[in-house]
């Protein structure tokens, strides 16, 4: 059991969060406040239609030889703990070779103790298996086979036990530093291994397109031995078309769980060479808190009203990340510091992520019928198994604040509210207004802000 200091010392860390959120210097800036409209907008929820049964979010594991931005104790703590940011799924690199595990495990092995879903992506195969061009060999399928096997007895000796193992890191990318396959090559290494020979109780994910491009993933969908050794489709979203391209229908038709395994906005307009600046930030970075609102917050909703499954966010530990760096660190070799908080804090994003990781989580998302008017308002809500609570996750991306009104088709005992904004700590409790027959609720979103609502039958 954690020490009552350290419980104390991760609960301040979460309140304190976003007051750095903003870059700003002006001493009047937190006191302006924009009146709520009058009217509410009101959401009905209609938990009879389910669509997603939602496995979670996490972060990748910085890996150990790649970057300054080392993840330690604290940090698996504070983002997978009792008392933290609610992530449950840690990514993690599979290696070429065992050598370059070692700093790596400590960490794995950690947030496994506290409950975390495993996820190991390779990002290359060991050089034998690669042509010049860095493409995987066909001839060589069953010997990558069998180095994958390898990696995962050689994890299971280490203490580590992955719950699902990828095939690639981005396949489709064009850039000689990893691996690369063809969708063919996806397709028949698919079908010619089962879950079975990699390891038991192992989830296999495809190869994880860059772009989420379903020309590497409709082979494997509509071929019927490939299709029954995969159990979850991962992608990525950079350059995928917002918002149409985050559907694939044909994934959801055919029971297969769709995973969004790598994402991030790391904009700074600060950069020697960069033209545009990013809108609603008062440094530069988009790391701030309204455009990682209007960025990261909206992906999010995005992917779980297109059937995801999960949510990983990129580096764990990183000034664009869940969790900040040290200022050092932050510079990229030009002196410019680019953390807004202490090395160890929870950064914006992790705010945001936050609210799905402790409210979507081992839910099924369920349906709202949105009314018309309401722009720049985006709500998704979530039931359990015996539908005794629902969840709902509201962000408002324009800056005047919204009263927003919740029908029920049963009346509520309780509702619990906590919501987060540029000027308010993180996850600070909100009041929710339920009506005497328990079968209204009616919340405030402040301007650029996110809520978060329980409700208990």
């Amino acid at each position: 059991m954690k020490s009552l200091s350290m419980k104390c010392l991760l609960l301040l860390s979460l309140c304190i969060a976003l007051m750095r959120c903003s870059s700003s210097d002006d001493p009047e800036a937190d006191a302006t406040v924009v009146q709520a409209p009058a009217t509410p907008l009101s959401f009905t929820i209609h938990p009879d239609v389910a669509y997603q049964r939602i496995r979670g979010f996490g972060a990748m594991l910085n890996p150990y030889y790649w970057t300054s931005a080392k993840v330690t104790a604290a940090d698996i703590d504070l983002a997978y703990g009792q008392d933290g940011l609610g992530l449950n799924i840690l990514r993690f690199m599979v290696y070429p070779g065992t050598s370059e595990y070692g700093n790596d495990i400590p960490r794995i092995k950690q947030a496994q103790s506290l409950g975390a879903i495993l996820l190991g992506t390779p990002w290359n195969a060991p050089d034998d298996m690669r042509d010049a061009e860095k493409r995987i060999k066909t001839e060589k399928l069953p010997d990558y086979a069998l180095h994958l096997k390898d990696m995962i007895t050689y994890l299971k000796s280490q203490g580590v036990n992955p719950d699902v193992l990828s095939i690639q890191n981005e396949p489709d990318i064009d850039n000689p530093s990893w691996t690369r396959w063809t969708a063919t090559q996806v397709a028949d290494f698919l079908a010619a291994y089962p879950q079975s020979y990699f390891g038991d109780n192992l989830q296999i994910m495809t190869p994880e397109s860059m772009g989420f491009n379903k020309s590497y993933y409709d082979p494997v969908l509509n071929r019927t031995d490939a299709l029954d050794h995969t159990d979850i489709v991962g992608f990525h979203i950079y350059g995928t078309s917002r918002y149409a391209g985050f559907a694939y229908t044909t994934a959801t038709r055919k029971g297969k769980e769709l995973w969004m395994t790598e994402h991030l906005y790391n904009d700074d307009a600060t950069e020697p060479g960069k033209e545009k600046p990013v809108a609603n930030s008062k440094s530069g970075f988009d790391w701030e808190w309204i455009p990682s609102l209007e960025r990261v917050a909206k992906d999010i909703h995005h992917c779980m009203a297109n059937n995801h499954s999960a949510y990983i966010y990129w580096y764990l530990k990183r000034y664009y990340g869940l969790i900040d760096e040290s200022a050092e660190h932050s510079k990229r070799g030009d002196g410019k510091v680019r953390s807004l908080f202490e090395e160890g804090k929870p950064t914006c994003r992790a705010c945001i992520l936050s609210h799905y990781a402790k409210y979507a989580t081992g839910k099924t998302r369920i349906d709202v019928t949105t009314p018309e008017k309401a722009d720049n308002l985006f709500v998704t809500a979530y039931a359990n198994d015996d539908r005794k609570e629902y969840a709902i996750v509201a962000l408002n991306t324009q800056p005047g604040a919204r009263i927003v009104e919740f029908t029920l088709p049963a009346a509520a005992v309780s509702a619990t509210a906590q919501s987060s904004s540029e000027t308010a700590g993180m996850m600070k409790d909100a009041p929710v207004v339920l009506t005497s027959d328990g079968k209204k609720g009616k919340v405030t979103i402040a301007g650029y802000g996110i809520i978060s609502v329980r409700i208990g039958f």
